[in-house]
């Protein structure tokens, strides 16, 4: 299908700030966010690389209509990453967590928050040093510590 250009919003600026980036189409509105971070040091996305959006036609000033990204979606059959944390009551343990969708992590891991957003306080210094995990690989990080309570409490 190839490749398009989407816009997604820089968060924790002070004005409206729209970033163009690659996005593989998947269908008259959905797409996967292909395009990476050219300054993950110094912006934080909305959505981030391999999210699944529903896109939106918008008109910035007298220019032409553009896409951007206006929410994450789930589609079967695609995996994303989704942002989680483990809440231990006295903080918590933030990362990623590849699945097709968020009710495949609540159903293997319940405990888990998802969030549907990234939380303004994620800078992007932050976002770069989170871990990421497949659902359906051997549990590593994270994951290999709440299937070993899991075993424990059993």
């Amino acid at each position: 299908m190839g490749t398009s250009t989407i816009f997604v919003a820089l968060l924790g600026e002070n004005v409206d700030v729209w970033r163009p980036v690659d996005a593989e189409p998947l269908s008259s509105d959905a797409y996967r966010i292909t395009g990476a971070n050219p300054d993950p040091e110094g912006e934080v996305w909305e959505f981030v690389t391999g999210e699944l959006v529903r896109c939106e036609p918008r008109r910035f000033d007298e220019e032409s209509p553009v896409l951007v990204a206006v929410e994450k979606i789930e589609l079967r059959g695609f995996k994303q990453p989704f942002l989680v944390c483990d809440d231990y009551g006295q903080g918590g343990i933030w990362a990623f967590v590849v699945a097709e969708s968020a009710s495949q992590i609540r159903t293997k891991y319940p405990s888990l928050f998802i969030a549907d957003r990234i939380p303004a306080w994620v800078t992007p210094e932050v976002m770069s040093r989170l871990p990421s995990h497949d659902l359906h690989a051997p549990p590593t990080g994270l994951l290999a510590v709440l299937e070993r309570d899991r075993a424990r409490s059993n």
